[in-house]
């Protein structure tokens, strides 16, 4: 899965370095009653 982050190029110069935090959810069966929805609202 492809991620991408953006750095503020407004950063300060004496930051060199940070850490990246995320958490990942399963979201699957949210994302199929979403799609199913959808699926009949277009009906």
């Amino acid at each position: 899965m492809p991620m991408q982050f953006y750095v503020d190029p407004q950063i300060p110069k004496d930051v060199t370095y940070f850490t990246v935090q995320y958490t990942l959810y399963d979201v699957t069966a949210a994302a199929q009653k979403v799609a199913e929805a959808q699926a009949q609202a277009s009906e």
